[in-house]
């Protein structure tokens, strides 16, 4: 009986393990109802839609970047929203929304929040629907290797902003980054890096979140941002590296 005993045992604590490990993974997905998500909206946080385009199109949450679930490369593009913020997700009917919650926690995000009953939950309660969003950004070509490396060894200094279409905080970006290259061009080059359409530069500078500013000198990394930067902020830190 002694070595059943003594394998039973063992099994019996990795089973309990795991029971409790599968529970935490699940407790960091919080369903929440459209009340408690629009007071969580009020707070620095990121939102998914995780709908289609067509749905997207009949109406939307304020300050959504869109990210459509059945896209083929939805859980890549999923791995680039950042994990130092809460993620606020929603669909239709809170189905796909909390296929995406699910996936972010294994991604190592520690707050996320599903909507509950999803878009046609928040709809009912009267809250405010938006139409129109903010323009998507100036669609990129992908750059070739050879084009990429003349870029760093014409310029000294060389701002890359690594960032994609869908990603709202990189659309907020973009007036900020617009007004620096105004004030600084002289000193410096500017060049938005599309993210999905430049993988292989995106790996090569290790840049894992949206959106990402890198300032590089004779093609060597001197600063590293990552999410929304204020413009006054960026300009100050800008300058210090230019007159260093």
């Amino acid at each position: 009986m002694r070595p059943l005993t003594f394998i039973v045992k063992p099994f019996c604590l990795l089973m309990f393990a795991c029971i409790i490990s599968a529970c935490n993974s699940q407790q960091l997905v919080q369903d929440v109802s459209p009340e408690v998500f629009q007071e969580l909206l009020e707070n620095e946080v990121i939102l998914l839609d995780v709908r289609t385009s067509n749905e997207i199109a009949q109406g939307f949450i304020k300050d959504a970047s869109p990210l459509d679930f059945y896209d083929a490369d939805f859980e890549r593009k999923l791995g680039l929203i950042q994990s130092d913020k809460p993620i606020l997700v929603y669909c239709k009917s809170g189905g796909r929304s909390s296929s995406a919650a699910k996936m972010l926690t294994e991604m190592g995000h520690q707050e996320v929040y599903n909507l509950e009953g999803g878009f046609l939950a928040w709809s009912r309660t009267g809250a405010r629907i938006e139409t129109q969003g903010i323009p998507p950004t100036k669609k990129t070509a992908s750059l070739s290797e050879k084009s990429f490396q003349t870029l760093l060894e014409d310029h000294e200094f060389v701002l890359l902003n690594f960032s994609t279409e869908w990603c709202l905080p990189c659309r907020k970006m973009v007036p900020v980054l617009s007004s620096l290259e105004s004030d600084l061009a002289s000193k410096m080059r500017f060049s938005t890096i599309d993210m999905d359409r430049n993988p292989d530069i995106a790996e090569k500078f290790k840049v894992r979140s949206i959106p990402t500013i890198l300032v590089l000198k004779d093609g060597l990394e001197l600063f590293r941002s990552v999410g929304f930067v204020e413009y006054e902020v960026l300009y100050n830190r800008l300058l210090e590296i230019l007159n260093e």
